[in-house]
């Protein structure tokens, strides 16, 4: 039995595991993780590409994005911060 559309996908069954004003570290770990095992990962990779304003205060595709719509990581010591692009050296 697999997921067609998003019937059935994780984050529409329990969207507040998703939801950066829910819920804490260990939830949002738990969210990035299953959205990094989801069949459906490089669909919504695609949706979030196809955005015209980038997600806020939720886990899209496995990527935290801030109240700014800025992309964030989850660190070892469980803080959500903004990502950084390397600077080309």
């Amino acid at each position: 039995m697999g997921w067609s559309g998003k019937a059935g996908v994780p984050c529409t069954d329990d969207p507040r595991m998703w939801d950066l004003d829910q819920g804490g570290v260990d939830e949002w770990a738990t969210a990035v993780a299953i959205c990094r095992g989801c069949p459906r990962l490089g669909a919504c990779l695609g949706e979030l590409a196809a955005l015209e304003e980038p997600p806020v205060g939720a886990i899209w595709a496995g990527i935290p994005f801030s109240k700014r719509g800025e992309p964030m990581t989850l660190s070892t010591g469980g803080q959500l911060r903004i990502r950084r692009e390397q600077a080309a050296a």
